[in-house]
């Protein structure tokens, strides 16, 4: 304990203007919460050769568990630890060096650096000393389960920190931790809230003022907030009695912070009242007695938001629009609507001219896009081509969208405003279809000083999520602007029309090539955060043959798709981001017949095929009866059939598959197969025919067992026992994500390129100055879910949707071969593969 004699009695100095001691640094919308946990450690260095080490105890991160999948005790049988969204660890000391010394550390092993929040030079509690805080992003330093499937934060975790060395004592250290609740085929399980953060350094001296500091970013608190609020705060002691408040009243009793954590260290959390829709809040400390001194570092809160249609768009974004001005080190951040910015006049996302609806489900979508010249590899040649989303694509995806009652909107800049479509953003709220040139991507750009080690092409080839990012965000060592504003990231879904996308093999990291010599990329159509808010289509490797005078905007397919492929491929790749994988909300297997949705490879990018043979993009409502290899039937009824069947079934004459549905090698067991869909209806007006799944010109009431869904496997299914079950995607759509999209290298989210050279917390090593994420980048720590970029409970998240395993290769691979009886051949007009 610091006696009255170790502190300094302060003048005020120095200090910020009321209600603004620390600075607005993080606000997350998601359907979870945060929980902080500390350690005291001051003094522990001695007789430690500097280093004291403490354990931080951390519980409350809640598991999910049970069918269908609810909240339970992480202690229940098969219980899965909810997803962690971000990951901060907190430490506050004093130093008597002029500069700050005590940025590196460890977490649980790892070496750390953080870096200094707020002033460097703030005062600190014992003489002769600054008060300095450092933040690290640990998030990708926490354990795995033993799948690798998830993080694991309940627990303890130890950390090392400088102390009792060269004048510098570490006070404690407290690790925040946000966390959502995403259950595939539940999205209503939790309830959106605010997660804000305002951190800094801000000393509270005897006689100096006490702390007032507003807390705003949340914008519109719920009818019911359950609001909470932490404070990490250094100094505290048993023998001080301080005044804590929030908005005048009082809470915490007359010793709010008295070492609690241990010596000197606090951080506590309380129930907080808020009124139904406030935007802010107050809150106060003061002493009440002698020679209190405290230091703060940070204070968290969050509450419930007020999000009437379930679209992850607070009601009063949709009415009212939404200002963002996260403010600079010297100015603080403001926030509210497009009517009242808190005096800023600053920018202001304005849904409700760009059509929002509080009372209908609304989906807001920036794409850009890039634009590549004619090029030649020596094997391969391509023409001038632009990656624009044909309006016809949008159009589609909008349409059925619209059927299910929830708008969506694409801000496509200037593009397509004389077509009227009702679901094209007006030119005067856009800020999408910004044109990016390929050239500026390449190995050979100038200003690429690293080069590239693999995929060395005259066309763009990224890595995801560091090539997306260093678009999106964008990227000053290659003279790449921005191209996604800040203050859209909880609003709009995030698409980038690019060129080729680099993947790697899960097991050996090396990277995956195809090609006359084995040394291009594989075709991949797109690739999408699940859930969250981020996509990349990269249709550049999809070649057809193109009419003379072809209009990139409606009927030019070579390298960007046509408009049937273009319209598949987003509409999946967005069904990602709302959270659904390739069985829908299961997570496999791939390719089921009866699951007719865009989602599933054998309808992605033909379309569904309606009686008239009319393809159509949709998600699947979840109405047909389940399929077993083992047990098939012609006669027994499928359910409500509103499209074709598409199949793989024994192949006749002609060719065959010579890949698996979803990429992977045959297998010398397999029997040769073709890509069959079922017949349409026997009369006019008729219901669809069941498929014939033996191939053999007749109905059999049951037939051998067959792999239709060609996989190299019969009779597996979405789990054992279960064989193929349909999807109610419709019912299951999650679009409370946007806002928690995951980061790139398993960063905590809204770590964004401008704090990289500031709060990585990797050892100084910022892994992305002159590692561009473009061809020659692997990005393995976290760009392919590896130990970095997980996804949600259960799931890698890229073992598939990155599409390793999509490409179904060219022409004859997919054993499309010509009229085989009561069933279709199917016939394709590209020769790639579906999306992942």
């Amino acid at each position: 304990m610091l006696s009255a004699g170790f502190l300094i009695l302060f003048a005020q100095q120095g200090r910020a203007d009321a209600g603004n001691n620390l600075q607005y640094t993080k606000n997350y919308f998601v359907t979870g919460d945060a929980i902080t946990a500390g350690v005291g450690l001051r003094g522990g260095g001695a007789g430690h050769q500097g280093v004291a080490t403490g354990t931080i105890n951390v519980s409350g991160v809640p598991c999910t568990g049970g069918s269908p999948a609810v909240i339970v005790p992480c202690s229940t049988p098969g219980a899965v630890q909810v997803d962690i969204v971000a990951a901060f660890l907190y430490w506050e000391t004093e130093e008597t060096a002029a500069k700050p010394a005590a940025g590196k550390g460890s977490f649980d092993g790892h070496s750390i650096v953080g870096f200094v929040r707020g002033n460097p030079n703030n005062p600190g509690c014992t003489v002769g000393t600054s008060g300095r805080v450092y933040r690290a992003d640990v998030l990708p330093f926490l354990p795995t389960d033993p799948t690798k499937s998830f993080r694991l934060v309940n627990g303890s975790h130890t950390v090392g920190l400088p102390d009792s060395v060269n004048g510098t004592f570490t006070n404690g250290a407290s690790l925040v931790v946000v966390y959502r609740i995403v259950v595939p085929g539940r999205p209503g399980l939790a309830p959106l809230r605010s997660v804000v953060i305002y951190d800094g350094a801000f000393t509270m001296s005897p006689g100096s003022p006490g702390l007032d500091q507003k807390i705003g970013g949340f914008y519109q608190a719920s009818i019911i907030p359950a609001a909470r609020m932490t404070h990490i705060v250094a100094n505290g002691q048993a023998g001080f009695t301080e005044s804590l408040g929030v908005n005048g009243a009082a809470l915490g009793g007359p010793s709010p912070f008295n070492g609690a954590q241990g010596a000197l260290w606090d951080n506590p959390t309380f129930n907080i009242f808020l009124a139904p829709f406030d935007k802010s809040f107050e809150t106060t400390v003061s002493a009440t007695s002698p020679n209190v001194c405290l230091t703060w570092s940070a204070i968290v809160a969050s509450t419930y938001v007020q999000d009437t249609d379930g679209d992850g768009l607070l009601d009063i974004w949709e009415t009212k629009g939404l200002h963002l001005n996260p403010g600079t080190a010297t100015t603080p951040a403001t926030f509210g609507t497009c009517a009242d910015e808190e005096g800023d006049n600053g920018p202001c996302v304005n849904l409700p001219a760009m059509g929002a609806d509080p009372f209908k489900q609304d989906i807001f979508v920036e794409i850009d896009w890039m634009h590549g010249v004619a090029w030649s590899n020596g094997t391969s040649s391509g023409g001038d081509h632009l990656h624009i989303p044909k309006l016809d694509a949008l159009n589609a995806i909008g349409a059925t969208f619209s059927i299910h009652n929830i708008n969506v909107h694409f801000d496509v800049g200037n593009n397509y405003q004389a077509s009227n479509s009702p679901y094209i953003i007006p030119a005067a709220y856009a800020q999408g279809g910004e044109v990016i040139e390929e050239s500026t991507l390449l190995c050979t750009n100038p200003l690429n000083k690293k080069g590239c080690d693999v995929y060395s092409e005259p066309y763009s080839v990224q890595v995801w999520k560091k090539g997306l990012r260093a678009v999106k965000e964008g990227f000053d060592q290659l003279g790449i602007a921005s191209h996604f504003k800040f203050n859209r990231k909880d609003a709009f879904h995030y698409v980038l029309f690019s060129h080729a996308l680099a993947t790697f093999d899960p097991n050996t990291g090396l990277p995956l090539t195809a090609g006359p010599n084995n040394k291009d990329p594989k075709s991949v159509s797109g690739v999408a955060d699940r859930p969250g808010g981020d996509v990349m289509i990269t249709l550049g490797l999809w070649r057809a043959d193109d009419p003379v005078g072809c209009n990139p905007t409606v009927d030019c397919a070579d390298q960007t798709g046509s408009s049937l492929v273009q319209a598949g491929t987003l509409m999946h790749e967005l069904g990602h981001n709302l959270g659904l994988a390739h069985a829908g909300t299961y997570l496999a297997p791939n390719c089921e017949p009866n699951y007719p949705s865009v989602m599933n490879y054998l309808y992605q990018t033909r379309g569904l095929t309606d009686a008239a043979g009319t393809p159509h993009v949709d998600f699947s409502s979840g109405l047909l009866f389940p399929v077993n290899e083992n047990s098939l039937s012609e006669t027994a009824s499928l359910g409500p059939l509103t499209y074709r069947v598409r199949f793989y079934g024994p192949a006749i004459v002609g060719g065959h598959a010579t890949k698996h549905c979803d990429g992977t090698p045959l297998l010398p067991t397999d029997v040769f197969s073709v890509l069959l869909q079922s017949a349409g209806p026997a009369n006019p007006g008729g219901p669809l025919q069941n498929p014939d799944w033996n191939n053999n010109g007749l109905v059999d009431a049951s037939d051998s067992p067959v792999d239709v869904n060609f996989n190299g496997t019969i009779g597996d299914g979405v789990a054992p026992g279960k064989g193929f079950l349909d999807s109610n995607d419709w019912g299951s759509l999650n679009l409370q994500q946007v806002g928690a999209r995951p980061n790139v290298d398993g960063l905590s989210v809204d770590m964004w390129s401008s704090e990289f050279a500031g709060d990585l917390g990797f050892a100084g090593d910022l892994g992305f100055a002159g590692d561009l994420g473009f061809a020659g980048d692997l990005g393995f720590a976290g760009d392919l879910g590896f130990a970095g970029d997980l996804g949600f409970a259960g799931d890698l998240g890229f073992a598939g949707d990155l599409g390793f395993a999509g490409d179904l290769g060219f022409a004859g691979d997919l054993g499309f071969a010509g009229d085989l009886g009561a069933d279709e051949a199917f016939t394709t007009e590209t020769s790639s593969p579906p999306a992942s």
